[in-house]
């Protein structure tokens, strides 16, 4: 069940953007036929994927079922390292390190006010910015092979069980704080008892549930 909150909670945010986009592209279906409507289908696509990875912001969803609470982080890399490529020197590769440790670090990132939450699982994924054998010698890397590495994300997934999940009244987060790169952090919260949206950004911080 929490699987599904975590698609519906993505398709929430995307729905205004295909909406705007399927109107547009009607419209354009009507004036220039099936081929126009071939061409304009592959620009939104590419217009969807530059709307859904924008530097500077992030994507934070929080679903509260039971006695389980769940979050997950989506970031484009450069909000969190500085760069999206695959680290290749030493100062790139601790970059990486570095902000993984942060983000392993659930305490430091997430506060729960009420319902008696602790960490029960935690994982984060930095694997698009890491080579699969480990080797990091810029020979053979290309400028073609960087062009693929344009939109490398980092994800996060934080699990805590609750033994009053009821009493859980809002959740505040350090993450725009302990990673500067994150200007707008996109929220998208659902609980048994209703959901919501906020935009956190500069010094706001906190998640309200009640």
């Amino acid at each position: 069940m929490i699987r599904f909150v975590f698609v519906i909670a993505s398709v929430l945010m995307i729905v205004p953007l295909v909406s705007a986009e399927g109107s547009h592209d009607h419209d354009n279906h009507n004036h220039h036929g099936h081929h126009s409507h071939s061409h304009n289908q592959h620009d939104h696509e590419d217009t969807y994927e530059q709307s859904a990875h924008l530097h500077g912001e992030a994507e934070l969803t929080l679903a509260l079922e039971g006695k389980v609470l769940e979050i997950a982080l989506e970031s484009p890399a450069a909000n969190l390292v500085g760069f999206e490529h695959k680290a290749e020197t030493e100062s790139q590769l601790s970059a990486v390190a570095q902000a993984k440790a942060v983000l392993q670090s659930a305490d430091s990132l997430f506060s729960i006010s009420g319902g008696d939450c602790v960490v029960e699982h935690q994982d984060v994924d930095v694997s698009s910015l890491l080579d699969d054998d480990n080797h990091h010698d810029h020979k053979g890397h290309d400028h073609e092979d960087h062009a693929n590495d344009d939109h490398s994300e980092i994800a996060a997934h934080y699990q805590y069980l609750c033994s009053d999940a009821a009493q859980v009244e809002s959740v505040a987060t350090a993450l725009i704080k302990r990673f500067p790169g994150i200007e707008r952090l996109k929220v998208i919260w659902l609980s048994e008892a209703g959901q919501g949206a906020v935009v956190l950004k500069g010094d706001s911080d906190r998640i309200q549930f009640k």
